[in-house]
């Protein structure tokens, strides 16, 4: 039985996945040149159907290889999209921030004007009633 397998390289599911558009023939059985199409959880290996029929592989639990890039695809893009939905709530927050600070200098801005053109009016009359 161990002859018979020989020629398989065992491979961790995630090492196929990022190695799998490097080489060409990755996805080929190298004891039967079938396409591998399934992954032998037991064995952390791909396997193809003629491999899945014999011994190791026929009690083992297997799944299709495109279900669990599906899986792998699927994982990724949720944690993705909960890092942007975080993401937006915080942005969203200090665009919140930025606006209240400007309404703030803006109000602050009206106040110093209406207290430079009071003081102007003052110190005008000042002047004024110096003159006369």
């Amino acid at each position: 039985s161990r002859k018979l397998f020989k020629k398989h390289e065992i491979k961790p599911l995630q090492q196929v996945f990022e190695q799998g558009s490097k080489k060409e023939n990755l996805f080929k059985c190298l004891k039967h040149s079938k396409n591998c199409e399934l992954y032998c959880h037991t064995c952390e290996e791909m396997i193809c159907h003629i491999c899945r029929s014999i011994q190791p592989h026929h009690s083992h639990e297997v799944s299709y290889i495109d279900d669990e890039l599906g899986k792998s695809n699927k994982t990724t893009l949720t944690q993705c999209l909960s890092s942007v939905r975080t993401q937006r709530k915080a942005i969203r927050s200090a665009l919140q921030e930025v606006q209240d600070s400007k309404a703030s200098l803006q109000q602050q801005s009206e106040n110093a004007l209406e207290e430079i053109g009071g003081m102007k009016e003052h110190l005008f009359a000042l002047v004024t009633a110096r003159c006369d």
